[in-house]
């Protein structure tokens, strides 16, 4: 609409055209009556068809005079020589401040401009069209030029811009704008240099240079704007210096001849589109200050084969790498943590996922071609696509701590075969995580079910293997512990059955086994071949022992049950009958009566260990307590009780020469176990006795009863401790080195480091 109207009002006035006077070969309007007297240029004189007679030139005076008045030419008013097709050289003097719209639009003819050095404006499409122009010369008194003030000027290969220009906007043909601090316009077609001075390049600044072949940014330009050089279809290399912080969105589109691109190590951010359609693109290197890449950065780079991703990109957007199908080789600068946390928008957004499904995809990081991939414990998430499409992964390790896996996170990874996962909870797995991807998946021991209970099920067949663990739990009811040579389990009914168990790894070094209260049944062949195992404490829930369960253990030397009544077992469920038994004195006739447990050649009481003591003396562990009393004369019974918040968690019964004869715990209590001795040296006769399965960090308070034959008290004991928590005695190390000591005070552990008491929970007193 815009053209049809100039055209109209063109042959409209052309016999006419609106002006206040004529001067010369040119028409005028004056802007002003009054000192300063001033005019613009309105139109061309002509009596043909056209506005000026073919190959004229025009020399715009500076001033005219009209009835005895002189004026200064200042302006050139809007469409003044649109279209004047024979109009070949046009001077516009100093005077000039103004060339308006569509001034010399669609010269066709107009092959010199001379523009005077008071020109502050250049308006839209001034010279839009004028095909026959071969070079210019702005001022640097220019300060903006129009929207698309040089378009299709298909022979401007020369332009000099002074400094003092601002931007302007142009999406075709030879123009350039360079914004610098000092508002600079610098501009050329073929080979250009930009000096020092400027700072920015401008928004589509060199936009639809098709015949700029090089161009050298200096290290002042921090910035390169919005389609900079769009389509600048015959530039074949750009170093972007150090001192560029930012390429905005298209900067480089479709620039089609582009081979070779040097990214400056201070670029932190690579706009949309930035480079797509760069056709003849072979490789990227993208400097490790890059933070983000947009979306369609790299798209249909359709021979880029080779890309290099800076250890500091945490984004890369949608589509970034689309219909790069000869896209061969990612290599990631940083590490696996790294690479894990980079937020891909969509599938396309990796590089590794547009290639061909036939083609090698491989992805190094730091140096190392990725086949055995191992997940490092820091990572908690894999974001979405991480690892998509990547054909050189064949193994893969997701440790523990990984709690998610994102969508689509190893899906197309063909050469994936194997994956090991450590984590007794399976990490959610977002949509369609592992598609395309036929593995074996291997999991911990005894997780099987919670496995095939979690989005994991039906993904993989599944196979259980061990994992060198010292802690874990199953479910809400089994629970295991490896410290210092001894495995305790706890929990409430049969301990699983496993094809392998979660500390098997551990076998070698285990020594003793403490089942705690609750747990009802061991299972045939549960610890068979524990080869160094030399003592066992099997809980008073006990009710079966199956076939098997301890062959094999040939230096098991101890066996500690506190049941009632002996547990089920099978003859095979021991080797070593020479092992001695030790029972609740109470009950030794019921376990001499048994067809297995009568076959120990020793069977003997539970009894207390027996020390010198000055008096009762308790010592809290983390999990237990170890009591200390006076044998006292006359006694028969000697009967402990420990409670928490009142009520009773167990109840010991020991007889004179200190032998267990009796155990009672609370419902959902752990169990009692023998002692752990301490040092502890008095004046006295007494007894020690550790009772173990007690809740760390717990306060509890305890009765000590002594009877006599007549089940007369005698003699009584109150008191209470505190068990330690886990890290308690972290927090108070006893030392040579700190002046730290232990002693026993109103029967608790007190410990002194630096002149400062603590209990044994690491609480300053």
């Amino acid at each position: 609409m815009k053209r049809l109207f100039f055209t109209l009002l063109l042959f409209a006035t052309m016999a006419g055209y609106a002006y206040d006077f004529k001067y010369g070969n040119l028409y005028y309007n004056i802007t002003s009556n009054e000192v300063p007297y001033t005019v613009e240029v309105s139109g061309a004189i002509s009596s043909s068809t056209q506005p000026i007679s073919p190959s004229i030139t025009v020399a715009i005076p500076e001033t005219v005079t009209y009835n005895g008045t002189t004026y200064s030419v200042t302006s050139i008013r809007e469409s003044a020589f649109f279209r004047c097709y024979s109009l070949s050289s046009v001077t516009i003097p100093n005077s000039v401040t103004s060339i308006g719209d569509d001034a010399f639009y669609d010269c066709h003819s107009l092959s010199s401009v001379t523009i005077g050095n008071s020109v502050t404006s250049i308006g839209d499409d001034a010279f839009y069209d004028c095909s026959s122009l071969t070079s210019i010369t702005i001022p640097n008194s220019v300060t903006s030029i129009g929207e698309e003030a040089f378009v299709r000027c298909t022979s401007l290969t020369s332009m000099f811009v002074e400094e003092g220009n601002t931007i302007y906007d142009s999406r075709d043909n030879c123009n350039a704008i360079i914004e610098t601090e000092t508002n600079t316009l610098i501009a050329g077609c073929q080979n250009t240099t930009i000096p020092n001075s400027v700072t920015s390049i401008g928004k589509y600044a060199f936009g639809g240079c098709s015949s700029l072949t090089s161009i050298t940014l200096p290290n002042s330009v921090t910035s390169i704007g919005e389609d900079a050089f769009w389509y600048c279809s015959s530039l074949s290399s750009i170093i972007i210096p150090n001192s560029v912080t930012n390429i905005g969105d298209g900067a480089f589109a479709y620039c089609k001849r582009l081979t070779s691109i040097t990214i400056g190590n201070s670029v932190r951010n690579i706009g949309n589109y930035a480079f797509s359609h760069c056709e003849q693109l072979t490789s990227i290197t993208i400097p490790n200050s890059v933070m983000s890449v947009g979306d369609y950065a790299f798209c249909y780079c359709g021979k880029l084969s080779y890309v290099t991703i800076g250890n500091s990109v945490t984004s890369i957007g949608n589509s970034a790498f689309n219909s790069c199908y000869k896209l061969r080789v990612t290599e990631y600068t940083g590490d696996v943590a790294g690479w894990c946390k980079i937020k891909f928008s969509f599938v396309n957004s990796n590089p590794m996922s547009n290639t061909w499904n036939n083609s090698q995809r491989t992805l190094i990081i730091n140096g190392k071609e990725i086949e055995n991939l191992v997940i490092p414990n820091t990572v908690d998430s894999i974001h979405n696509y991480a690892f998509y499409g990547c054909t050189s992964i064949d193994t893969l390790t997701i440790p523990d701590g990984v709690t998610s896996i994102g969508k689509e996170g190893f899906a197309d990874c063909p050469s994936l075969t194997t994956i090991y996962v450590d984590a007794t909870t399976p990490p959610t797995l977002g949509e369609e995580t592992f598609n395309g991807t036929y593995a074996k998946c291997y999991i911990p021991c005894g997780t099987r079910g919670v496995y095939y209970d979690s989005n994991w099920s039906g993904k993989f067949g599944f196979e259980e293997r061990p994992l060198y663990t010292s802690s874990g739990s199953y479910e809400s009811y089994f629970n295991w512990k490896y410290k210092d040579s001894k495995l305790s389990l706890s929990g409430k009914g049969d301990i699983p059955r496993w094809s392998c168990t979660p500390w098997e790894l551990l076998i070698d070094s285990i020594q003793e086994i403490e089942i705690e209260n609750g747990i009802t049944n061991i299972p045939a062949d549960a610890f068979s071949n524990y080869t160094k195992l030399n003592k066992i404490t099997l809980p008073s829930s006990l009710e079966e022992i199956g076939a098997n369960a301890f062959a094999n253990c040939r230096r098991l030397y101890e066996i500690y049950s506190y049941a009632s009544i002996p547990p089920l077992a099978e003859m095979s469920s021991f080797t070593n009958y020479n092992a001695t038994l030790y029972v609740p004195c109470e009950h030794k006739q019921y376990y001499q009566s048994d067809m297995v447990f009568s076959l120990f050649n020793k069977v003997e009481c539970i009894s207390s260990e027996e020390v010198e003591t000055d008096g009762v003396i308790v010592v809290p562990g983390a999990n237990n307590v170890t009591i200390t009393w006076l044998k006292e004369d006359g006694a028969e019974i000697y009967s402990i009780v420990i409670k928490k918040d009142g009520e009773v968690v167990c109840t010991l019964t020991f007889n004179s020469a200190g032998q267990l004869i009796n155990i009672a715990f609370a419902p959902g209590r752990n169990g009692n176990h023998p002692a752990q001795y301490a040092e502890q040296v008095g004046n006295g006769k007494g007894y020690r006795f550790t009772v173990t399965g007690l809740e760390e960090g717990t306060h509890y308070t305890y009765n000590i009863d002594v009877r006599d034959t007549a089940n007369k008290t005698i003699k009584s004991h109150t008191g209470e401790f505190t068990t330690e928590s886990t890290t308690a005695v972290e927090n108070i190390e006893v030392s040579e080195n700190d002046n730290a000591q232990k002693l026993i005070r109103n029967g608790q552990l007190i410990i002194i480091r630096n002149g400062v008491e603590y209990n044994a929970v690491g609480q300053e007193l």
